[in-house]
């Protein structure tokens, strides 16, 4: 889990963003609700890296 409830946040701007994406024809809806999934992947990502680097500094500390 994520600090200071950045999954929470996360699903509830993708949640909003899906209710504006059925109820809109608009191109931009659509547009915004791929950049949520890619912000989510991105963020995915380097809280994966923040945990292998932690995991090398306590594996060097030992």
């Amino acid at each position: 889990m994520r600090p200071g409830g950045v999954d929470e946040l996360l699903a509830e701007a993708q949640q909003l963003l899906y209710a504006v994406w059925l109820g809109s024809d608009a191109p931009e809806a659509q547009e915004a609700h791929g950049w949520l999934e890619e912000a989510r992947s991105k963020l995915d990502d380097a809280y994966h890296f923040a945990a292998l680097a932690a995991e090398a500094c306590a594996k060097i500390q030992t």
